[in-house]
């Protein structure tokens, strides 16, 4: 896995480093110059987070942040911040 993502960042470095980028390929191993290989792709599974901070302001003052689930709806947030302790005091 450590392998994969050094090899993806140097992959993702050449624009702006290809030389010694093509040096760092050759050292991971590989025959084929850095040209030959593919771009990284993205996979939105792996991007997705599961959990957001949302930080509760009152009168444009932060009180508190909230730990919750990505997938929250408006509604939901907005009760678990008027239930934040937190955020009920002035």
């Amino acid at each position: 896995m450590a392998r994969e993502a050094i090899e993806a960042l140097v992959r993702m470095l050449s624009p702006f480093a290809p030389h010694t980028c093509e040096e760092l390929w050759e050292m991971l191993g590989h025959r084929d110059g850095l040209m030959a290989a593919k771009w990284p792709e993205f996979n939105a599974a792996v991007a997705k987070a599961e959990e957001i901070v949302i930080p509760v302001q009152v009168n444009g003052k932060v009180r508190s942040r909230l730990t919750v689930p990505a997938e929250s709806s408006e509604k939901e947030l907005e009760q678990m911040a008027l239930a934040d302790p937190a955020s009920s005091r002035t």
